[in-house]
């Protein structure tokens, strides 16, 4: 409901299996308005960071269990 009453909601996703990369990518595709993302802000723990620099992955391609 907190979503709801601070803008007009269209469309939401829980990013838990498909990774944040892909919600967002979803969600533009059920709004079709277009989506500019910021990957700088959005905020990544500093040990994410380092173990995913070690592993060689991208820290928005990491499942998101209990995002929404």
């Amino acid at each position: 409901m907190f979503a709801c009453g601070a803008a007009p909601v269209y469309a939401m996703h829980g990013p838990t299996e498909g990774r944040l990369a892909i919600a967002l990518y979803e969600l533009d595709e059920a709004a079709a308005l277009g989506l500019a993302v910021q990957e700088d802000a959005i905020q990544v723990l500093p040990m994410t960071r380092v173990l995913c620099r070690a592993a060689g992955l991208d820290p928005l391609g990491l499942l998101a269990s209990g995002s929404l």
